[in-house]
């Protein structure tokens, strides 16, 4: 039922809790020694006066603080509820315990009274705003923290998702945002995580950059245009009305469908499964793919991987909503994903290093050769077990492993990377759930293979043809002939017995073998940009097919002169 609003409780639903910033930090330290980390609290004069001191010297059992400490972000409301919810992303950085139970959070918001919505919506659409409406649903579809979403019919019939922002919420968040940041500084929170103050600081940053974000539904709308512009065959995301969008209202295609969720709810169900047409392993390598592409194709990607944001639809698709927390990588960036991930199939340790350290920057207290050593053992454990260790869980625990090492050599990792990679754990581990056979290298290697071809193919431009296939190769050849003939010149003067005995003839020789090598060399890259480009235009009716014509035709001719001399 939705709560009827009261003259008690309208002022909580409009204004917030109504909380000054001294009261909320005084009811925090009191709760944080209410549930036992009174020990925590540096100042001592603030301590002896807070309930719930452990004894002296008494050892910390990190199941049951792990325990407490979700009870203590439940105690203290949806805005401690959300920032819990976030920290148990970060894969690599909190201890798995502490991971575990924070992801157990639940957002146990009271769902907006009708009426303030109706409030919210006339504020920001006008006071004829049932105009555009032919029917909206009082009882809400989901509540959180920040807002709710009811179903609803446009006049024209379509089925649309109203998204109400609540009134009171944003201040309510920049209250405990500023007043977390005053318990981080003043307490040893940082320890019971297992982490320094400072790293908990810049993660606690970012968890608040990526909240204050969704207070804007514009970011949201512009967020979810750009997802439904992808050209990603299999997922699909919500048509946005951009008349009915404002800061605080969201209004956006309504996706029918079955929840993520609710399939994971009935895994022991055949005949659930059944009559809802879900292939389990099927399911789990589209949301894999789905993944990939957004992030390395099109470097724009949904990082909010909750099971209820992602919608099975009658015709296959994944549907995805709520578009609060995303993520963007630079082209660079997909580049060095994809190589990286090459790079160490194929035991290139030499050309991974320069990209680790790209977005892993090193600190003072870096240890570069002990990191390196810890990360190739890491990795050699993981491919010594075989094809089991990149099935999806495995590569979740293996990413997340990798992130714990950036952590423990107090590298600084960049933000949009973070970002990318708990995303791919939380989707690997989303997988593992739903199939038992999926291997995550094996299923998308294709994948990889194809961004690297597309990556190539768009380097191909006609300045970077010529700079590369012919002046470079030209030069390198000059360098190549100099180098030849200082060495032949050595050999003559007795300076290298192994050539004492060749003659000129045989520098001859060797200087037309290596020419036609180049020439054959170039003939086959013009061969093979002349195919590729082949629907390409130069300028005006001049073709990629013509210029490449006539450069096979002139590497031909050369290549057959040398080869004559020979």
């Amino acid at each position: 039922m939705v709560e009827r609003m009261t003259d008690e409780n309208a002022d909580l639903w409009t204004l917030g809790d109504g909380k000054s910033r001294a009261t909320r930090t005084v009811e925090i330290l009191w709760t944080l020694s209410r549930f036992g980390f009174g020990e925590l609290i540096e100042r001592r004069w603030w301590r002896r006066w807070l309930p719930g001191q452990p004894p002296e010297g008494a050892r910390v059992d990190s199941r049951e603080a792990a325990v407490r400490l979700r009870r203590f972000f439940e105690a203290l409301g949806p805005s401690f509820v959300k920032i819990g919810q976030l920290l148990a992303m970060h894969a690599g950085v909190l201890p798995q315990e502490y991971r575990d139970e924070l992801s157990r959070l639940l957002d146990s918001t009271l769902p907006l009274p009708f009426s303030i919505v109706e409030r919210v919506l006339a504020e920001e659409l006008g006071e004829d705003w049932e105009q555009h409406f032919q029917q909206i649903d009082p009882e809400p579809l989901a509540s959180a923290s920040i807002g709710q979403v009811h179903k609803g019919i446009l006049k024209n019939g379509e089925k649309v998702a109203i998204k109400v922002q609540r009134p009171g919420a944003q201040a309510v968040f920049d209250r405990d945002f500023n007043v977390l940041r005053d318990v981080v500084r003043y307490t040893r929170l940082h320890r019971l995580l297992r982490m320094t103050r400072t790293q908990l600081e810049a993660i606690l940053d970012e968890i608040i950059n990526f909240t204050r974000s969704e207070f804007d539904y514009c970011h949201e709308a512009e967020a979810a245009r750009r997802l439904r512009s992808l050209q990603i065959e299999t997922m699909y995301a919500p048509r946005v009305y951009d008349e009915l969008c404002t800061r605080r209202v969201l209004v956006t295609e309504f996706i029918e469908g079955t929840t993520l969720n609710e399939v994971l709810n009935h895994l022991d169900d055949p005949q659930w499964l059944a009559e809802h047409r879900v292939d389990r392993d099927r399911l789990a390598r589209q949301i894999m793919r789905n993944q990939l592409m957004q992030a390395l194709r099109c470097g724009f990607f949904q990082a909010d991987p909750h099971p209820a944001n992602l919608i099975l639809m009658d015709d296959g698709r994944l549907g995805y909503v709520d578009f609060g927390i995303v993520g963007e990588l630079d082209e660079q960036t997909r580049r060095d994903i994809v190589n990286m991930a090459l790079f160490e199939m194929l035991d290139d340790y030499e050309a991974l290093w320069p990209i680790i350290l790209r977005y892993g920057q090193p600190t003072e207290k870096t240890d570069l050769r002990a990191f390196k050593a810890d990360f190739k053992a890491l990795s050699m454990r993981y491919k010594q077990e075989g094809a089991k260790a990149f099935a999806a869980r495995s590569l979740g625990i293996y990413i997340e492993e990798q992130l714990r090492l950036y952590h423990k050599h107090h590298l600084r990792v960049a933000t949009g990377w973070a970002t990318y990679l708990r995303g791919v754990i939380v989707y690997g581990n989303t997988a593992a759930l739903l199939s038992e056979t999926m291997n995550f290298m094996r299923d998308n290697l294709l994948i990889f293979w194809q961004l690297k071809a597309e990556q190539m193919a768009s380097d191909l431009t006609l300045e970077r043809l010529w700079t590369e296939g012919f002046i470079r190769q030209g030069y390198d050849m000059q360098r190549s002939l100099r180098a030849l003939a200082a060495i032949l010149r050595r050999a003559e003067e007795g300076e290298l017995s192994v050539l004492e005995d060749e003659s000129p003839r045989t520098e001859w020789v060797r200087n037309m073998r290596l020419r036609t090598g180049v020439w054959t060399a170039l003939t086959v890259l013009a061969v093979w940009a002349t195919i590729t480009l082949r629907h390409e235009v130069v300028v005006g009716w001049i073709t990629w097919p013509m210029v490449g014509i006539l450069g096979i035709v002139f590497c031909l001719w050369r290549l057959a002169f040398h080869l004559r001399r020979l």
